[in-house]
């Protein structure tokens, strides 16, 4: 199996690399730590100006490798990534098996980095395990 990444996934790599370079500085990293929030607006904002968000968001006709080089880039320069992790999962689904409405309504909004999506999980003696949930 060869490993060697594509020119299209080198191509985004840099470009990656580029926005991150130009956007997380000393300040953004140090909001992390003193609010929690891993999260910064300006940043998915200008991953998803230059088309990165929708281009690594998965879904079936998408390349996989796309959203491991887009993590790993932020991970090696410190940016706030989990917020966008959250975005693209849900707008990936949502785009793979979501109607219309979701489509344009909420998937749109996560990839062009304007929304934000929260997921939380809660149930009675299953606390935040997905696998120990009931219904009734």
């Amino acid at each position: 199996m060869d490993f060697t990444l594509t020119q299209e996934q080198e191509q985004f790599r840099r470009s990656t690399r580029s926005v991150l370079n130009t956007v997380v500085d000393t300040d953004m990293r140090q909001s992390v730590v003193r609010t929690g929030v891993a999260h910064d607006k300006r940043l998915a904002r200008a991953l998803a100006d230059e088309g990165l968000l929708s281009q690594a968001a998965p879904g079936p006709d998408r390349d996989p490798v796309l959203l491991h080089l887009l993590f790993s880039e932020m991970e090696k320069a410190g940016a706030p990534y989990e917020g966008l992790a959250v975005n693209l999962l849900v707008a990936g689904v949502l785009d793979t098996v979501g109607s219309d409405m979701h489509r344009n309504l909420v998937v749109g909004p996560l990839l062009s980095g304007d929304k934000n999506v929260c997921l939380g999980y809660s149930e009675p003696e299953a606390g935040s395990d997905p696998a120990g949930m009931k219904t009734r």
